[in-house]
């Protein structure tokens, strides 16, 4: 009878009202949480406080809501784009933290690597030290041991060295 009433028995009339005030409900509910509060567990939640609120709106048309469920999400356009840029400032977030732990960790290799670049050459330079001094050590002992064999031959070879270094030179001698 209240149904008659209320929409002169037209079926289509019904669902008509009836979606109009889904809609709002829908609104209603999912505009007080996240987006993905509808992917979760409690989109059981979500329904029955969606059915809650129809009941009173399908008594007075003559009908019974038992329940309510939604089988497909679908984001509204503006919605959409907002989710779309948000995943997007994420993963560029996530790239330019990625970029900089990259960059902290060259700069880590690149200053060990200055490191042992340092510490290789100052090992290099004292053994070419070392082998410079043993080298003359043992130039100084064979000029000594000559000298002391013969003096007078050591001399003539040290002015003949000397000759040549003079001859040699580009200067005018």
């Amino acid at each position: 009878r209240v149904f008659r009433a209320a929409v002169s028995g037209q079926i289509e009339l019904a669902e008509a009202r009836l979606r109009t005030r889904l809609d709002a409900a829908l609104r209603r509910v999912y505009g007080l949480r996240d987006f993905e509060a509808a992917l979760s567990e409690e989109r059981a939640v979500m329904m029955r406080e969606v059915r809650d609120q129809l009941r009173p709106d399908a008594t007075s048309l003559g009908l019974q809501i038992e329940d309510v469920r939604i089988r497909r999400t679908d984001l509204t356009a503006e919605v959409s784009q907002q989710t779309f840029d948000r995943m997007k400032a994420e993963r560029l977030a996530e790239a330019e933290r990625l970029r900089a732990r990259g960059n902290e960790a060259a700069q880590r290799i690149r200053a060990r690597a200055d490191r042992e670049v340092v510490e290789i050459v100052a090992e290099a330079q004292k053994e070419s030290e070392i082998l410079r001094g043993e080298g003359e050590a043992q130039r100084s002992a064979t000029f000594a041991g000559a000298y002391q064999r013969d003096p007078a031959f050591f001399d003539f070879y040290r002015s003949m060295n000397a000759y040549g270094t003079a001859l040699n030179s580009s200067g005018t001698t």
